[in-house]
């Protein structure tokens, strides 16, 4: 299953670029095999439900319209084996609960966060004139390397969190 979170691309010139993509590549996937779950978060009914419309593919795909918790949507994310985000948090919550993701990279903090997870190979530039096949062979190096990713991901997580961490137990004072 792959779990897909469609979204308004809010201000971005590509918005119909991105739908298109999204749509040929979902396409490729139901075809290798794959069925879809299209979820929302906040605002992105309409994009989702759109997306959903247009596949016109019941047996394959899903749209859900529930709004989940952190915990209900990792849960959710946990039967896939991958995620297409739009947005940041989805991309967190779908390496939280030890599901690989295609970034779509709208802005730097995308490109940023998985450069510094050392998974920048996973970030796909929303700007890219060949954004679909760029999605595509993100996913082939998730279904070729999928274990290795979530490792490396729970490597920088153990490396990372204490320094996060350490600062909040201290009151953010400096010795």
């Amino acid at each position: 299953m792959i779990f897909l979170r469609a979204c308004k691309a809010f201000g971005h010139s590509q918005e119909a670029a991105i739908e298109n993509a999204l749509l040929q590549v979902s396409k490729k996937l139901i075809k290798s095999g794959y069925k879809i779950l299209l979820y929302v978060w906040g605002s992105d009914r309409e994009a989702s439900k759109r997306l959903y419309d247009k596949l016109n593919d019941p047996l394959n795909v899903t749209y859900d319209p529930s709004l989940y918790s952190e915990e209900e949507l990792i849960e959710k994310l946990s039967v896939s084996s991958l995620s297409i985000n739009f947005k940041l948090h989805a991309n967190i919550l779908s390496l939280a609960g030890n599901v690989p993701c295609i970034a779509l990279g709208y802005r730097f903090k995308v490109f940023d966060l998985f450069q510094s997870l050392g998974l920048e190979n996973l970030v796909v530039s929303t700007d890219s004139d060949t954004l679909a096949l760029d999605i595509m062979e993100g996913i082939r190096e998730i279904e070729l390397n999928n274990e290795k990713i979530i490792e490396q991901y729970k490597n920088r997580n153990e490396q990372f969190s204490p320094l996060i961490i350490e600062p909040i137990k201290n009151n953010f004072t400096v010795d």
